[in-house]
């Protein structure tokens, strides 16, 4: 899948999203969709579920960061240098990824590094591990 592909994907996605009440519900709807993933991953679904799932998470994502800055492009971030040669290992970035989003929501921080982040590995898995 390419970049412009992946980004396509979670544009889609985001489009379908409701505005988060609150930070605490965005985190947990994004966590939500992380653990689908996880589970579509566990029961070998083929690339295409697999991109689904990953771009409704990425979408969280998206959600997050354009409701608090609409000055800076999301999908411009620094592609990462990051291994995913398998769609677990992708997960187990995406996880840790989720780590500093959730510091952010819980410490009433500014979420808008952690989201570009979260979305940046998004898009490094749809194109390393939804092929």
């Amino acid at each position: 899948m390419t970049r412009d592909e992946a980004v396509k994907l979670i544009i889609d996605e985001y489009n379908k999203t409701e505005d988060f009440h609150s930070d605490m519900e965005g985190y947990a709807l994004l966590k939500e969709k992380l653990d689908g993933l996880w589970d579509d991953i566990k029961r070998d679904y083929p690339g295409k579920m697999l991109a689904d799932s990953a771009a409704r998470m990425g979408a969280m994502a998206l959600k997050f960061f354009n409701d608090r800055d609409k000055g800076i492009n999301f999908f411009k971030t620094v592609p990462m240098d990051i291994s995913m040669a398998t769609p677990h290992e992708g997960y187990a970035y995406l996880l840790f990824a989720s780590g500093p989003l959730w510091e952010s929501v819980i410490g009433d921080k500014n979420v808008n590094r952690s989201a570009a982040v979260m979305g940046a590995a998004t898009i490094e898995f749809l194109m390393r591990c939804c092929k």
